[in-house]
């Protein structure tokens, strides 16, 4: 089972936005004792890059917040961080993705009420003020948000419903458009089943790219989905769904490169099966490694390396590190100058952007070049 701080990779990043200052010191994005978990990192243009996530509330631990962050990559600096309470009393939210302009952010939520979960969007203007935030989808069971991404004709959130009843369990996909002020939701369902919360997802436009535990359309209500694929879905319709690992779903960990590759880590004892598969539903890489690393995190990859947040074989309780692996020679390698624990990564041009966490209980945010290969 992956630790449940770990980010999930979304790698829409801009081609060519500027790089963070070389050399520059690690920024603080959250204070000591502040348990946060970070969610997603995502790119926009001009060297922004957007971060959500999680914070305790302010009556403690059972009531979170939600965590959003606009960081200016170029001057190495947090531009704006809001920390935002669910709406209404008694709720609680997790920010589990976004999407920049460069100025304004969006937020893909999860808002927990009374043990119900219902996806919602929230929009922040250029100095991190929200608008009212929009519940996306009526159901009598949960919605969960997977992603979302907006252009000029407005904003779309893709994610998951799941309910019961007569002891049966229900999932489908979701897809919510609204014009850019977050009006007039239509909601359109994909009843075939759906990924779960925590699988690397990548929206553009009417293409949603997918990677982790695949739930069914129907099941008991006591199944538990342990099956790992990965799929692409456009305007609402598979074109390709495939399952490249064979391992629990727990043991396996996806990011989506800038290529829309859908690159995945699954270990079983020593051994790690790192597999590929394409933007056209084709294998690209596969191979297996003996490795000291077993549990893998958060993932970025280019079209050369994964870069992944890994433990050790068998000692979990040590730090994680980040390694880089070679995707045709599984050549394996750790990356240095990273201070504190790495718990979310994503790539930017030349460079990986880490977020660690202090042995404090603070978050950095720092970068490393993509200098630091395998040989």
């Amino acid at each position: 089972m992956k630790p449940d701080f770990l980010a999930r990779a979304c790698l829409a990043a801009a081609a060519f936005s500027p790089a963070m200052q070389a050399g520059a010191a690690p920024v603080e994005l959250t204070g000591p004792g502040m348990p946060a978990h970070i969610a997603q990192l995502s790119q926009g243009p001009g060297g922004t890059l957007c971060i959500v996530g999680q914070v305790p509330g302010a009556q403690g631990a059972s009531r979170k917040r939600g965590l959003v962050i606009l960081f200016d990559m170029a001057k190495n600096a947090v531009r704006w961080q809001r920390m935002v309470d669910a709406p209404g009393n008694d709720a609680q939210t997790a920010f589990v993705a976004c999407h920049t302009d460069g100025r304004t952010v969006l937020v893909g939520a999860d808002v927990e009420v009374h043990g119900r979960v219902v996806a919602h969007a929230w929009r922040f203007d250029e100095n991190g003020d929200p608008a009212a935030p929009v519940p996306l989808v009526g159901t009598s069971g949960d919605a969960h948000v997977l992603a979302i991404d907006a252009d000029a004709g407005g904003v779309t959130v893709a994610g998951m419903t799941r309910a019961a009843s007569e002891g049966r369990q229900s999932s489908a996909l979701f897809f919510a458009r609204l014009d850019p002020a977050l009006r007039g939701a239509a909601v359109d369902r994909l009843p075939t089943g759906a990924y779960l919360p925590g699988s690397a997802a990548k929206l553009a436009g009417n293409t949603l790219y997918l990677g982790g535990n695949f739930a069914p359309a129907t099941a008991t209500a006591q199944a538990v989905p342990d099956d790992y694929a990965v799929s692409k879905i456009v305007g609402g319709k598979y074109r390709f769904s495939l399952r490249p690992h064979t391992l629990p779903a727990a043991d396996v960990a996806s990011a989506i490169s800038f290529d829309n590759d859908i690159v995945s880590l699954g270990h079983a004892g020593t051994t790690t099966t790192l597999a590929a598969v394409d933007a056209n539903g084709r294998a690209k890489d596969r191979l297996q490694f003996r490795s000291t690393f077993c549990t893998t995190g958060s993932m970025g990859a280019d079209a050369g390396t994964v870069y992944a947040v890994r433990w050790l074989c068998g000692n979990a309780r040590e730090p994680a590190v980040l390694v880089a692996i070679d995707r045709k020679t599984g050549a394996e390698l750790i990356v240095s100058g990273i201070v504190g624990e790495p718990v979310a990564v994503q790539l930017a041009g030349t460079q990986v952007v880490v977020v660690a966490r202090k042995s404090n209980g603070s978050l950095l945010l720092q970068a490393v070049d993509k200098g630091q290969e395998p040989d």
